[in-house]
């Protein structure tokens, strides 16, 4: 899936993958179990639902009263691997043992899938697709074919582009020194608070040591983010920096 193909779909909440490989990865106080698979796994409200039909009959481990499948301490690690052989990793939540007409299956739900492959450009950057018509003010530049509306701001350093692209927006950060912990959070949260809204970002895409890690969240459908300041450019953007301050602070 190309990476705009997946992009559309991380905002339309409509990300579906095919795994012809799976496996799920049981563990509990120390021990590990895994079995093989083939699964499916699409967008919810909440997260991604995945359904796993297991190649063989699953363990006794997984299915005793007291197993893997019944146990509060119980956690799942999985990974799918496309037809075009991309693989995919994530960790699953509220896994159960459904009975189907093909046999038993295990679904369960979760929260975001990442990748990481080695097409990476040569200068590190992030890139964050925050869902929503994020009217926060911007510049207009033309370009053919449509106009770009942008906006920059810097802090700490840090070089922030702003692309609003109507249904939902881009945030650039190149990556020339090692970013702090919770900074791609921070960045989208210091644009919900100043718009008055909460956001949440669906796609995160980062570059770096000669690879691309590529994260993809199911969110329910954001509300709008009203421009603050009466679309005033420079108080809504100082304020911004501001909050985003505060958050890394």
């Amino acid at each position: 899936m190309f990476v705009v193909d997946l992009i559309q779909r991380a905002v339309d909440r409509d990300c579906r993958f095919e795994f012809i490989d799976a496996t799920v990865t049981a563990m509990r106080q120390g021990t590990m179990s895994s079995h093989k698979g083939a699964a499916t796994s699409h967008s919810a409200d909440d997260g991604f639902e995945f359904h796993f039909v297991p190649r063989t009959q699953l363990p006794q481990s997984w299915l005793e009263p007291d197993g893997h499948l019944f146990s509060e301490e119980a956690m799942f690690s999985v990974t799918g691997t496309e037809r075009g052989s991309a693989t995919w990793f994530g960790q699953a939540e509220f896994m159960r043992l459904v009975p189907t007409s093909m046999g038993p299956q295990v679904h369960g739900k979760v929260r975001e899938w990442a990748r990481v492959d080695q097409k990476a450009v040569h200068s590190a950057f992030m890139r964050l697709i925050v869902p929503g018509r994020n009217l926060y003010p911007t510049k207009v530049r033309h370009v053919p074919g449509k106009d770009d509306r942008t906006a920059t701001v810097k802090v700490n350093g840090w070089h922030i582009e702003f692309h609003d692209h109507g249904e939902y927006s881009e945030i650039l950060l190149p990556r020339s020194a090692q970013l702090p912990v919770g900074l791609c959070g921070a960045l989208v949260s210091a644009l919900g608070r100043v718009g008055g809204h909460e956001l949440n970002w669906v796609y995160r895409e980062i570059h770096e040591n000669r690879q691309r890690c590529i994260t993809v969240r199911a969110l329910p459908k954001p509300a709008e983010l009203r421009p603050g300041h009466d679309g005033n450019f420079d108080a809504f953007w100082r304020d911004y920096a501001g909050e985003l301050q505060a958050l890394v602070a």
